[in-house]
Parts: C-alpha cells; structure tokens; sequence
C-alpha cells in the first residue's frame, strides 16, 4: 500500500472509529484495473480497495465496492449508493483508476471508456462531480478520495476536433 493510502486510512480510522459509533455509515469503493486497452492496465487499484474495505467494515461502515466497471456499471453504482447514503449519516465515495481533465473539469474513467476524441470525454467517462452528488443525501459527514493516475492512457490515439 503505498504512502499516501496509508495516510488516508490513519485519518479515516481517526476521524471516523471513535465519533459516531451508533451512526449509519455508508462507503462506495471503485477500484478500476482491468482496461479494455491493456496498455492502461493498473495493478494497484485491488489492494487499495482491499486495504481500505477493510478499515471501513472495522469502522462498521456498510461498504460497496465496484470493481472493472464500465460506465454503464458505474453510473448504476452510483445512482444506487445515491439512495444509500441518503439515510446516512456519514457517507464516504473513494475511486481509484485513470482520470482526466479537460477543459478545467475532472473525469473519472471506467474501464470500457475508448474517447477517440475530446467529445467522447463527456460521454464515456463519469464526471468527478457525479461523486459529490451521490453524496448530497449525506447528513453529518461527506468525503470524496480519488486515488487517480492522471495521465490520459487514450491521449496519443484521441482526436482534436
């Protein structure tokens, strides 16, 4: 695991074991991996998800992880934690996977994503915003952590318009 996860999981175990031990506590976990372009493939998304499940369920956290998906899988995931987190009151979303940015916005990239071009971000990707909205039910206590390699494996075969 590397430093910075580590780091992570040391405040979350801090700021979220002692407080609010009767509270409902909600987490999504995406750990995108497995890329339809094997020149994209990361190793370490599955251990961060591991490792930090486990902190969560220690925590008493109802964790969902979601691992290898496409955008479709994604966007269903977070529709679903969407209601989930509404009855709770600390809801924490972590992503780790490729992201990007354009134009000043983040996006976050499932793993079927092919962005031939800059109009297919838009479209084939999940915006780091969705996030944050999924969490908007939350009552006490919301935390988005997106562990994001963000250089753009697809960059060399996309077109500019």
């Amino acid at each position: 695991m590397d430093m910075l996860l580590r780091a992570v999981v040391f405040v979350l175990a801090v700021l979220l074991l002692a407080p609010a031990q009767a509270a409902v506590k909600v987490a999504l976990l995406i750990g995108n991996a497995a890329y339809a372009d094997s020149a994209s493939a990361l190793r370490n998304p599955p251990n961060d998800v591991a490792a930090l499940r486990s902190v969560l369920e220690a925590a008493d956290f109802e964790v969902t992880v979601v691992e290898n998906a496409g955008r479709a899988a994604m966007s269903r995931a977070l529709s679903e934690f969407s209601e989930t987190a509404a009855q709770a009151e600390i809801g924490l979303i972590y992503y780790s996977g490729h992201g990007i940015e354009m134009n000043g916005e983040n996006f976050l990239m499932p793993v079927d994503a092919t962005l031939e071009s800059d109009v297919d971000v838009e479209y084939e990707t999940v915006a780091l915003g969705k996030l944050v909205d999924a969490l908007s039910g939350v009552k006490k206590f919301k935390l988005v952590l997106v562990d994001a390699c963000r250089d753009n494996p697809l960059f060399s075969k996309m077109k500019r318009p």
